[in-house]
């Protein structure tokens, strides 16, 4: 397993860094697609939208997941209780 393993993600990295996976610039896509991403994430506005649903959940007294709770209440204990 631990063989195959490492083929794939020698041949994950041969395809992620081949040419023809690279900007005209002679950049690679993946790193660029990623540095976008994270610029995305990190924008002010991005956190300002984020600072502003935490506030706002803690001022509801809602940081508690209750739906995620519930469903897996139910998954685990829904048969025993049917």
């Amino acid at each position: 397993r631990r063989a195959f393993g490492k083929a794939l993600g020698h041949a994950a990295r041969l395809r992620r860094d081949s040419p023809e996976a690279r900007t005209p610039d002679g950049k690679l896509m993946w790193i660029e697609a990623a540095r976008a991403l994270f610029r995305d994430a990190n924008t002010s506005r991005a956190q300002a939208v984020a600072a502003l649903e935490r506030d706002r959940r803690r001022a509801a007294g809602d940081l508690f997941n209750w739906a995620r709770f519930t469903s897996r209440w139910r998954i685990k204990y829904g048969t025993a209780c049917a």
